[in-house]
């Protein structure tokens, strides 16, 4: 099962290795964000059952980055976009970006998406059945 966390770290790691100078950076206000910089946003998780035993699981996530040059970031966010597309599109099928100019910021919106395995649930207790049946074994 992949976890929040092990998603983030996913995401974070291939960017880093791709870009090893521009940090990532955890600040909220945008002044106090030290340029260039990269900031992942991954705050929800949506899952949707479609076998019993399985989940698609979908994590949106928001990849910014904060420009170096305040002034005129066009250039350097269009060419940055254009290296970090293909390791974005290893990840996920569908981008959208947005160049906010008076922020200086290239935001990239994507989702990734996973299938995992959930436990059975007995329908009419609410418990999981391998819990049960364990139970059912130590009596």
């Amino acid at each position: 099962m992949t976890s929040i966390e092990t998603v983030n770290v996913q995401i974070i790691s291939k960017i880093m290795a791709a870009f090893p100078n521009i940090p990532f950076t955890a600040q909220e206000k945008l002044e106090e964000i030290a340029r260039p910089a990269f900031k992942l946003v991954l705050n929800e998780i949506k899952s949707k059952r479609y076998v019993s035993e399985y989940a698609q699981r979908t994590y949106p996530i928001e990849l910014a980055y904060f420009a170096a040059e305040k002034e005129r970031p066009k250039i350097e966010c269009l060419t940055l976009y254009e290296q970090i597309e293909p390791i974005l599109y290893g990840m996920t099928d569908e981008i959208a970006s947005t160049l906010v100019s008076s922020d200086a910021v290239l935001v990239m919106e994507f989702e990734v998406t996973d299938t995992v395995s959930i436990p059975a649930v007995d329908s009419s207790s609410g418990e999981n059945i391998e819990t049960l049946n364990l139970m059912e074994e130590l009596n």
